[in-house]
């Protein structure tokens, strides 16, 4: 059995957060989850949306295999 790549936010892993939002998708739709990581750190976390905020959100992606 083929294990699949996928990429991962978890939140928890934030400096100073306790939140505990894990986002997973396959990993070629990394775009789509800096999006989705990026809307909740402006709803949820009161970021800014700009560039510097959606490179942040790429910091915290972890590639998991499956």
């Amino acid at each position: 059995m083929s294990q699949e790549r996928w990429a991962v936010i978890d939140c928890a892993k934030a400096p100073n957060s306790n939140c505990k939002l894990k986002m997973v998708v396959p990993e070629d739709r990394l775009e789509d989850l800096v999006e989705a990581a990026c809307d909740h750190m402006c709803k949820r976390h009161n970021q800014e949306d700009n560039q510097e905020t959606r490179e942040m959100a790429r910091g915290f992606i972890e590639i998991k295999e499956w």
